[in-house]
C-alpha cells in the first residue's frame, strides 16, 4: 500500500527537523493514491481509532459547524486548536460557507461540473492568506482539494502542506474520501481515485514504537472497505446531521425507537448511527453490552468500539462484593451490642476448638477431628 511504502521512506529518511522543538522525522513531496476510496477506516489495534469519533467528526464537518462544543465531545484535544468558542480553521466551515458570504466552495465545484464535466475549476481552498501571520496552533494542514471527472469517475486530489502519518493522515483520508463520495453522488457519478500531494509527511519521535508496531503488522492502510453511501434507501444528509445532534445532546441511557432506524434502512448510515449511540451511552458510563445499537453494529465496528470501553474494576482476591443490594442501616447502638455478641462467639469458638480431646469411649472412634472454626458465623477471612 502506498501509505506503508511513505511510513517506510520515513523511516530510512536521514531528515529529522524539530519544528516548534517537537522531534521529528520527515519526507517531503509525498503523494499517496489510493485507487478505492471506499476502504477508508484504519483498523489497526495500535492506531486504535474509534469509528464513532470518525463518524462525529464528519457530520461536525458537513454540518458546516466550527463550535468548539460540538467537536470536544468526540476530541477533547479540540480545545488547543480552539479561539474562545470556535475552531476558525474547521475544514467544513471553509468549505460549505466561508466569510461574510457564506461561499459554498463544495456547490459552487459541483455546479461547475455539472456545467462542464471536463473543467479543472472546481476547487476548494481551506488555507488562505489571512491565515498566514498565524503563530498558533489553528494553522490548517490541509491546503485545499481539487475534483476532476474523467471517463464518469470523480476523482479528487488532495494538496497538504503538512502530515503525520500517524496521528493525522487517517482521519483526513476518511474525511476527504467521505467528501468525494458526496460531490460523486451529486454528479450521479462513481468515485475514482483520490491521491493526498503532501508536502511535509512526517511522524513524531513518539509515536516511532507504534509506528514500528503497525509496518510488522502490515496494517498502517485503511482495511475497511464501507458499502456505497447513497442508494435509493439513503436519508437525506441534513437528517443525518440532525440524528447525529439528537444522539449527541439526549440523556443517559438513549436507544433509536427501533420503528425510527427503520428510516435509516440503508446499511451504512445505521451503522454510523448505531456506532454513536453506543459512544453516547459509553460516555454516559452505561453498560452498552445488551444495548440493541451494540448488538447491531457489523463485526468490524463492534471490535473497533469495544476496545474504548472501559474495562470494570476486578474486586480484590478473596473479597465478595455485592453492589446491586442497597446497604442496610443498623439502628443506633446497633454496632456496639454487635460487636459484643461477636466477641463472646469467637472466644465460646476459640475455646472449643482448644479443647483437647479425650481418650475414646464407648461410641467414639479413635482419631475424631477435633472442630474448626475459621470465625464468627458469615464472615469471610
Amino acid at each position: 500500500m502506498a501509505i506503508e511504502r511513505a511510513a517506510q521512506e520515513i523511516l530510512l529518511n536521514r531528515l529529522a527537523p524539530s519544528p516548534r522543538g517537537l522531534a521529528t522525522k520527515e519526507v517531503l513531496a509525498q503523494t499517496i493514491a489510493v485507487s478505492n476510496p471506499r476502504a477508508r477506516i484504519c483498523t489497526s489495534r495500535f492506531r486504535n481509532l474509534n469509528p464513532a469519533k470518525l463518524f462525529g467528526r464528519f457530520f461536525w464537518e458537513v454540518a458546516g459547524r466550527e463550535d468548539l462544543e460540538s467537536i470536544s465531545y468526540y476530541d477533547s484535544s479540540a480545545v488547543r486548536f480552539a479561539k474562545g468558542d470556535r475552531i476558525p480553521t474547521a475544514y467544513g466551515k471553509r468549505l460549505l460557507s466561508y466569510g461574510k458570504s457564506d461561499l459554498d466552495q463544495v456547490g459552487r465545484g459541483i455546479e461547475t461540473l455539472k456545467a462542464d464535466p471536463a473543467s479543472r475549476r472546481a476547487t476548494g481552498l481551506i488555507l488562505t492568506p489571512i491565515d498566514n501571520p498565524s503563530t498558533t496552533r489553528e494553522y490548517p494542514c490541509v491546503v485545499g482539494y481539487q475534483t476532476l471527472v474523467r471517463e464518469d469517475y470523480l476523482h479528487m486530489i488532495v494538496f497538504v502542506r503538512s502530515s503525520s502519518v500517524w496521528a493525522v493522515f487517517p482521519i483526513d483520508f476518511f474525511l476527504f474520501s467521505m467528501l468525494q463520495e458526496i460531490i460523486a453522488a451529486e454528479l450521479g457519478i462513481e468515485v475514482g481515485t483520490i491521491s493526498f500531494m503532501i508536502g511535509s509527511m512526517h511522524f513524531y519521535k513518539q509515536d516511532l514504537e507504534s509506528i514500528n508496531l503497525v509496518m510488522n503488522h502490515g496494517m498502517m492502510a485503511p482495511t475497511y472497505e464501507m458499502g456505497p453511501l447513497f442508494t435509493e434507501h439513503s436519508p437525506k444528509l441534513e437528517d443525518m446531521i440532525d440524528a447525529e445532534q439528537k444522539i449527541r445532546k439526549h440523556r443517559a441511557g438513549f436507544n433509536f425507537d427501533p420503528k425510527l432506524m427503520l428510516r435509516y434502512k440503508d446499511e451504512e448510515w445505521a451503522q454510523m448511527l448505531h456506532a454513536l449511540i453506543v459512544y453516547r451511552n459509553i460516555l454516559d458510563k452505561e453498560d452498552v453490552g445488551r444495548l440493541p445499537s451494540y448488538l447491531a453494529l457489523n463485526p468490524t465496528y463492534k471490535m473497533m468500539i469495544t476496545r474504548h470501553i472501559p474495562k470494570k474494576k476486578e474486586a480484590k482476591k478473596g473479597v465478595t462484593t455485592t453492589t446491586s443490594k442497597p446497604i442496610r442501616r443498623e439502628p443506633k447502638g446497633a454496632d456496639n451490642k454487635k460487636s459484643k455478641l461477636e466477641k463472646q462467639s469467637t472466644k465460646r469458638a476459640k475455646k472449643k476448638a482448644t479443647r483437647v480431646p479425650s481418650k475414646p469411649t464407648s461410641g467414639q472412634g479413635e482419631g475424631q477431628e477435633v472442630e474448626n472454626t475459621s470465625g464468627p458465623s458469615g464472615w469471610v477471612s
